[in-house]
């Protein structure tokens, strides 16, 4: 059970270190109309995330899984900044709520209705209604879909959200959004209790990720190309420090809430500085089919990875590589073959019009 005197220390700390970035990002100035150079950014960081999440889920081959999932507990958030910051600047005037929604249903959720319907084929078990809009509402046809749910709501919430992007440059309105996120992250940790998965209702609950999602709204109007290492220097040493407080603390490893902001600062400096290096190619690739690479990462690892090509008597550290790079390899095959066929289906049957109505405005 957690320590609710550590975790308020942790809010604590987390709250001053994104006071500071929020500051930060801000001395950037606004960003160009042009997103060009914005997409091989936001798919190579999915491409490293969907990596992470593959080893958050081979992580018990292994006697270091708890400190292994820490140290990538960035990887989810990622994908909510992204979603925040491409749903932003793609969405620069007035939302055609029809086309939007329309494309949700195209790009998200059929894909996942189909792969929840798939699972439920595959381990043999009924195709009744009420269990088939369970597990899409909650995730549970397989134990890590609870995050499609998850950014689900926020795709539907957007267009009621975007109008407030302009409180966000506040940074006590962003501190009261990270504040009510870390309020229900806390008290997720309660309500699951030793299980990780014991309330699956709370657990595709959107208030403890908000603040990452209204995060990537907020970058979405400032030129974050500019960022580099001694930028995030500030950031990173009040972070250390607030570690080092909760270890003194506690007497154990132990990250903040801010701990994904960190990190995506450090990510994205390393891509300002490495973006023209050609072996990011294969990251941006692998983030370009990341839903795919999500939702049957886990069915591949459990019935051809571990099943043909794990052997418990090697040295874990060399196994656990084998396992997460054949998952990633052929979960990416897959994603391939089942695009190729479902885009051109998609396009035929249901053709995705604008998705906003652009208004011409200049920038104040």
């Amino acid at each position: 059970m957690p320590n609710l005197r550590i975790e308020i220390l942790n809010i604590a700390l987390s709250l001053a270190c994104m006071a500071f970035i929020h500051r930060q990002i801000k001395e950037y100035g606004y960003r160009s109309d042009s997103i060009q150079e914005r997409i091989g950014l936001f798919d190579a960081l999915k491409g490293v995330c969907i990596i992470g999440v593959v080893f958050i889920h081979a992580a018990y081959l292994t006697p270091v899984s708890r400190d292994i999932c820490r140290t990538l507990d960035f990887a989810v958030p990622f994908f909510f900044v992204s979603s925040g910051y491409l749903l932003s600047v793609r969405c620069r005037g007035a939302i055609a709520l029809k086309g939007y929604y329309r494309k949700l249903f195209v790009r998200v959720l059929l894909v996942y209705l189909l792969f929840v319907i798939g699972t439920r084929i595959f381990k043999g078990e009924a195709l009744a209604f009420k269990d088939i809009l369970l597990d899409i509402l909650l995730g549970r046809t397989n134990y890590n879909y609870y995050f499609i749910p998850l950014i689900v709501q926020f795709y539907i919430l957007f267009p009621s959200m975007v109008r407030f992007r302009g409180k966000l440059d506040s940074p006590f309105v962003f501190c009261l959004i990270a504040f009510c996120s870390f309020f229900f992250y806390v008290c997720n940790h309660y309500i699951q209790r030793p299980y990780w998965n014991e309330n699956p209702y709370y657990l595709v609950f959107i208030g403890r990720d908000c603040i990452y999602f209204c995060f990537g709204i907020f970058l979405s109007r400032y030129e974050i190309r500019k960022l580099r290492f001694a930028d995030c220097l500030p950031s990173c040493m009040i972070f250390l420090a607030g570690v080092a407080v909760l270890v003194l603390a506690t007497g154990e490893y132990i990250l903040t809430f801010a701990y994904p902001f960190v990190a995506f600062l450090l990510a994205l400096a390393g891509y300002n500085m490495l973006r023209a290096q050609p072996w990011l190619y294969p990251l941006e690739n692998l983030g370009r089919y990341s839903l795919v690479i999500y939702l049957v990462h886990t069915s591949i690892q459990s019935t051809v990875v571990m099943k043909y090509l794990y052997n418990a008597q090697l040295p874990w550290k060399f196994e656990i590589l084998v396992v997460v790079g054949a998952t990633v390899v052929l979960s990416y095959a897959f994603a391939r073959i089942f695009m190729s066929v479902y885009q051109p289906a998609m396009l035929f049957f249901m053709p995705v019009k604008q998705l906003v109505a652009v208004e011409k405005k200049s920038r104040q």
